[in-house]
């Protein structure tokens, strides 16, 4: 379908609803609020998914080894946001994995954003295992 990111569909409705209108309801306040991006939870998912091994995880395995309790709609917000910068990718039954470059941010201890300003892949498909 021209216009919908083929990553959100793969990943299922609630991420295309996301993706669509960048809002997550949050039951507890009882409102919508803009979804944040958070540097320090993006590095917990890297490290949580570097001690999976040559095993991937989904979100609910990725929620259960994070410390506190992470909502999965903020955890799948922040696996997309690191999928964008090619730090993750995601097969099509929705099982998350690191990429070699995942793997390279880990390994240098720095800042994880340091190559923000280059530019993406051109590659549309880069980062979806099928």
């Amino acid at each position: 379908m021209p216009g919908i990111d083929p990553t959100a569909l793969a990943a299922g409705p609630a991420v295309y609803d996301l993706v669509r209108h960048k809002t997550l309801s949050l039951p507890q306040q009882g409102k919508e609020a803009t979804m944040k991006r958070d540097k320090a939870l993006m590095g917990d998912i890297l490290k949580t998914l570097a001690t999976f091994g040559t095993t991937y995880g989904d979100v609910e395995k990725i929620q259960g080894e994070l410390a506190g309790k992470q909502a999965p709609e903020l955890i799948l917000h922040h696996l997309r946001l690191l999928n964008d910068r090619r730090l993750v990718a995601v097969d099509m039954h929705n099982f998350w994995r690191l990429t070699d470059q995942g793997y390279d941010a880990l390994e240098t201890g720095g800042d994880l954003f340091q190559w923000q300003d280059e530019p993406p892949p051109t590659n549309a498909n880069a980062g979806i295992d099928n």
